[in-house]
């Protein structure tokens, strides 16, 4: 038990470096703890004398992620020690080699996952959780390197892992059930059109994000839309880094600058071998962002500004170069007020709870606070606290504005247009 909740802390521990951006308070030299036991909860009893005999790694137990988590954690607090120690050296061949050291560890894992598999909902939310406090590691560890990648071919190998790292985690945060497509045509492609278009507008304050408890009810999936820290973090991060990607790749490809980007990595990575292909994946994933982003308005109330930031990226990415500002006009409208009109109906339904006593000692949100932005309380939909109102949403981007202009001021759309000149 006492491995379990030392490897429960260092894990906490080396998550929240990587949010914070601070270097971990310990290294591996730090601690000599070895890795709980492959074992059940229910084999813990307090009346026993010895103690339980471990199950073999390929015998999935409550315990085996853990166990997993703890043999990478090494390099993974060397990795947030590179990323966020003053004293780093920052160098591109650290980053390569830590990389490939996390590779490798991670590479004997999955094999063990593989030999563990079992149908069962617990193992693959499991396999999921460890997936995703891993594989953000990459993404932290080359983000700023990849970059640079459109402009130098140095950093080729970031891009790759960069964007297939994101592709993966944005599909981990998608629910297991199929949902709908979101719509192609750009004139569709906002919030909005996801609303009835035989709802009347004396009702249009009761309009809803578009979700289904079903499609977002399997137990990951409803992390991934309540979940805040690591959970909102890694995904904005994922959707950060396929956005870039995905516009860049569409703007080389409609001004015709550059010839179709191809390195060695993109078949290992599973991408295809043209910018057409991994646009298509990216687009996918950014779309699947959209769907996670409403559905955590509807539920937490925060991603405002995220979802509209990825509404506006697909409409660049769906149009011609000839009519993007337009139609970037037209989407940021449109998100903008069907989201006002569901900012409004919360305001309406917390002040009917207030007048029934239903948040009992929980402080309502006041009107003022939620058109400035600065909501302390909310509630979720099964009657839980909510999050912070914005949460994720005030990632500040990650530098991207500080190194190449990569700036989203939405006050004007043409200076969404301008953010990617320079790029390419």
């Amino acid at each position: 038990m006492r491995r379990r909740l030392w490897a429960t802390v260092a894990e906490l521990l080396v998550q929240t470096s990587i949010d914070a951006g601070t270097a971990p308070m310990l290294s591996s030299d730090d601690f000599d703890c070895e890795p709980p036991s492959n074992i059940d909860d229910h084999q813990l009893h307090e009346s026993s004398v010895a103690p339980p005999t471990p199950n073999p790694m390929n015998h999935f137990t409550e315990t085996t992620t853990q166990i997993l988590l703890q043999r990478s954690l090494p390099v993974r607090l060397e990795i947030a020690r590179y990323l966020n120690h003053f004293r780093s050296d920052g160098s591109y061949s650290t980053a390569l080699r830590l990389h490939a050291e996390l590779s490798h560890v991670l590479g004997s894992h999955a094999r063990l996952l593989d030999l563990a598999s079992h149908p069962s909902a617990s193992f693959i939310f499991h396999k999921k959780l460890f997936t995703l406090l891993t594989h953000r590691f990459f993404i932290a560890l080359h983000q700023l390197f990849a970059l640079r990648a459109p402009k130098d071919a140095t950093f080729s190998t970031s891009r790759t892992v960069c964007f297939s790292s994101s592709v993966l985690l944005l599909s981990l945060a998608q629910p297991s059930s199929p949902a709908p497509d979101l719509p192609t045509d750009t004139n569709a492609a906002t919030a909005s059109a996801f609303v009835s278009s035989s709802q009347s507008s004396s009702s249009s304050r009761s309009a809803r994000a578009p979700s289904s408890t079903d499609r977002w009810s399997d137990d990951f999936a409803r992390l991934m839309c309540r979940g805040a820290g690591m959970f909102g973090e890694a995904t904005l991060r994922a959707a950060i880094a396929v956005g870039f990607e995905v516009v860049v790749q569409h703007r080389r490809r409609n001004r015709q600058h550059a010839p179709t980007y191809t390195c060695p990595e993109t078949q290992a990575s599973g991408l295809g071998d043209t910018e057409a292909e991994a646009e298509d994946k990216g687009r996918q994933a950014v779309e699947g962002f959209v769907r996670l982003s409403m559905e955590r308005i509807r539920i937490v109330g925060d991603l405002f500004k995220s979802n509209l930031l990825f509404v506006v990226i697909l409409a660049m990415v769906n149009s011609s170069e000839g009519e993007e500002e337009a139609r970037v006009k037209f989407v940021m409208r449109e998100n903008l007020h069907f989201w006002l009109e569901v900012l409004k109906e919360r305001v309406e339904e917390f002040s009917e709870d207030v007048v029934r006593g239903g948040l009992g000692s929980q402080t309502p949100v006041a009107a003022g606070n939620v058109w400035t932005g600065e909501t302390e309380v909310v509630q979720d939909d099964q009657g839980g606290n909510g999050m912070p109102a914005e949460g994720a949403g005030d990632f500040q981007w990650f530098g991207m504005d500080s190194d190449i202009g990569f700036n989203f001021d939405f006050t004007n759309a043409a200076q969404v247009m301008q953010s990617f000149d320079g790029l390419y």
